[in-house]
């Protein structure tokens, strides 16, 4: 954690440094910080937009689009919250499109009841960014949403209602 706090002080830093007339006019540089971008969390990603130069925003109109949307070609990642009374013992993600579920994406990992989080990557394989999520409890139950858009999502929490 900290040396990834590091590493995004840097490129920030890096950015920010660069002479104005650079930052205006080069292509390269809005590939380069989209590059950044699947490196770092979506959030800083967003902040370090908000703090470059205007000029920048305004004549690199593909690091804008960066700020507010995940390629296809990154991997998805999002934070898994069980806020229910009850242990998850494994959970599977599977395009919508697939009959069949993936194996166990916790492979025997434990998410505990009332607040438990952990973080779940959902490799790019050019399928897409819409799943169907099974989480499976400790007491037997099923859960099985259908429909989530795995590109936008940076946290899904599971609930008793």
């Amino acid at each position: 954690m900290i040396l990834s706090r590091i590493s995004q002080s840097i490129a920030i830093a890096t950015v920010a440094s660069l002479p104005m007339a650079m930052l205006g006019t080069s292509a390269a540089l809005a590939e380069e910080v989209v590059a950044f971008k699947s490196h770092i969390s979506r959030a800083v990603a967003i902040a370090t937009v908000a703090d470059l130069p205007t000029n920048l925003l305004a004549t690199s109109t593909a690091l804008v689009d960066a700020k507010a949307a995940k390629t296809q070609t990154e991997d998805s990642v999002f934070i898994m919250i069980n806020n229910t009374s009850v242990d998850m013992l494994e959970f599977y993600a599977s395009p919508s499109d697939v009959d069949t579920w993936e194996e166990d994406i916790f492979e025997g990992y434990v998410l505990s009841a009332q607040g438990g989080k952990v973080e779940v990557t959902i490799e790019d394989d050019g399928r897409g960014c819409i799943y169907d999520f099974l989480a499976i409890f400790a007491d037997g139950d099923e859960v099985d949403e259908e429909q989530i858009n795995i590109c936008e999502t940076t946290e899904y929490t599971y609930a008793e209602y």
